[in-house]
């Protein structure tokens, strides 16, 4: 029993220490009383182990005997026996008890020392490292540049806050727009440091986004479609996938003069049966006005293959391209709402780059300005003041100028935007200073507005 405690307190201070001295090395301090309950725990357990390991019975204290005293195996024939009777076991049991009543208790060795100090040391050992040692440090942020909301960022935000209010978009998503922005100026008084406000920022990048593919059902109808073998249906669902008006009219066009140059009845019939088949992949959708729009198109498809029996090819033609037209019309309408949903969304995630100092490469791809969404070119009114409507390509930001430029720095031509970029960057680390007068900061922000 006491080897058992003694075993099970020295464990669970071993324990304790070596949970403090790597919660130390990890820079965390809880409160003791979790190493205490740790270290109780821990030795309740092993102080038990040990004492099913060690606990005495007739066998093991047999074994001892005759190891001690050199008895062979007289002690364990005698326990064995213990049961039974007989001439040869009453003679060996007898003799058995009388070696050992000649034997002073002293005799009988119970180990080396050393074997049963040898855990408490450990123990001690640990707890005086786990004591002291030093609690490491970890840089709070200190060195880190600092963030405060600036007048300006401040005025920007509310300003973007009012334009999404006064948008085209949609209410709902306009309304969780709206949500996210506000819920964003409120967080960015408190955060002070660079990297907590970008941190917060690509966040509501990321929420306004999902916003945006929540309330749009292009993209879901545009993969739908993308499954089909049609390769026309295909292009069709690229041109959803843009949710831009002219680019769909543009993709409608180029459908008709493809089909008007092949056997046009059975060419438009299977464009139309494709364009129906992927539909109903579109699960969940069959009353999205988009959706049915699209499929008020294959209607009048059909309607005008089944009336081409008869006609002249000039007529034939004429017929299909008033399906075509038709057809345009009745998708650009709810569309065009979508294509607002997307313009406005991604006029936000601009303004919150351009105001906050995120680039491109810190978003992750599918997070960055018209990727897989609007191209940006629009005719509506819902753009920033900034005129940066140049809109997305391959995920890239495309700036006012295409221009290619001489860097002394990498003795190559690089890019404007990189440029300017990096012209931003490096005044507005001496702007983070914290010497530049408020309205000398609002005055270089708004030269680097009118550049972007």
């Amino acid at each position: 029993i006491i080897k058992s405690v003694l075993f099970g307190v020295s464990i669970g201070i071993l324990a304790a220490g070596l949970l403090v001295t790597v919660l130390k090395l990890s820079a965390i301090a809880p409160n003791p009383l979790w190493y205490l309950l740790c270290g109780a725990a821990v030795a309740v357990l092993f102080g038990f182990i040990a004492y099913i390991i060690l606990r005495p019975t007739d066998k093991r204290v047999a074994k001892k005997l005759d190891e001690a005293l050199g008895l062979g195996e007289k002690v364990q024939t005698m326990v064995a026996y213990k049961e039974q009777s007989g001439l040869m076991i009453e003679v060996q049991r007898y003799d058995t008890q009388t070696r050992l009543s000649q034997t002073p208790i002293k005799s009988v060795k119970t180990g080396k020392a050393w074997k049963n100090v040898f855990a408490p040391a450990l123990a001690i050992a640990m707890a005086a490292v786990a004591i002291f040692i030093p609690l490491k440090v970890v840089d709070s942020g200190a060195n880190e540049p600092v963030f405060e909301l600036s007048s300006w960022q401040a005025t920007r935000l509310e300003n973007l806050i009012e334009e999404v209010k006064a948008s085209g978009m949609d209410e709902t998503p306009k309304g969780e727009v709206v949500v996210e922005l506000e819920k964003l100026l409120d967080e960015l008084v408190d955060i002070k440091t660079q990297a907590l406000m970008k941190t917060r920022v690509i966040a509501t990048i990321k929420n306004v986004n999902a916003v945006e593919k929540s309330a749009n059902s292009a993209h879901e109808l545009a993969d739908a479609l993308s499954q089909s073998s049609n390769a026309n249906v295909k292009k069709l669902a690229a041109a959803l996938q843009e949710i831009n008006v002219k680019s769909l009219q543009a993709q409608l066009t180029e459908t008709k003069e493809t089909l008007a140059k092949e056997s046009l009845k059975t060419a438009v019939s299977d464009y139309k049966t494709a364009l129906a088949l992927s539909l109903n992949g579109a699960n969940g959708l069959q009353t999205d006005s988009l959706c049915v729009a699209i499929r008020s198109f294959v209607d009048g498809l059909d309607s005008a293959v089944n009336g081409l029996d008869g006609l002249e090819t000039e007529q034939a033609a004429a017929l299909i391209d008033g399906a075509f037209a038709a057809g345009g019309l009745a998708i650009e309408i709810p569309l065009k709402q979508q294509e607002i949903n997307a313009q406005t969304t991604d006029m936000v995630v601009r303004e919150l780059m351009y105001i906050f100092g995120i680039s491109a490469n810190e978003l992750p791809q599918e997070e960055r300005p018209g990727y897989g969404g609007s191209s940006g070119d629009s005719s509506s009114d819902d753009t920033s003041d900034k005129g940066d409507d140049g809109g997305l390509g391959g995920g890239e930001i495309v700036y006012g100028s295409n221009d290619q430029i001489y860097c002394p720095d990498k003795g190559a031509y690089v890019s404007y935007g990189e440029v300017l970029n990096a012209y931003f960057g490096r005044v507005e680390e001496q702007i983070r200073d914290g010497n530049t007068p408020e309205t000398l900061e609002q005055f270089i922000r708004e030269y680097f507005d009118a550049l972007y």
